[in-house]
């Protein structure tokens, strides 16, 4: 995805068409400092202060607007519209689906 390695299990590799679509929920990234392996870098769009946490809407770095990631970020964020930040997956279950029918792999 976007230059990151994302492994699939092989169950999961068997029972996948041509193209999948990913699903990574927002606590799925964490922000990490530039020069980590295994980052995108994604443009700032949106940030959403919720108190005791945060929502960053951006798009990875030479993408279109339209390729969104939510990025959950503890406490107060104090990242602006146009900045670019490092992510990358944690160990959060990545969800994968048939890219054709919407279909959950996992099931």
């Amino acid at each position: 995805m976007h230059g990151i390695p994302i492994p699939v299990e092989r169950d999961i590799a068997t029972r996948a068409g041509s193209q999948v679509t990913l699903g990574m929920r927002p606590e799925a990234w964490s922000v990490v400092p530039a020069g980590t392996p295994d980052t995108l870098e994604l443009v700032v769009d949106l940030v959403e202060v919720l108190g005791s946490e945060s929502f960053v809407y951006g798009h990875p770095l030479g993408a279109s607007e339209s390729d969104r990631i939510t990025v959950k970020v503890i406490g107060r964020s104090t990242l602006d519209l146009g900045d670019t930040v490092h992510i990358r997956p944690t160990d959060e279950i990545v969800h994968f689906f048939d890219a054709q029918t919407g279909r959950s792999l996992r099931d």
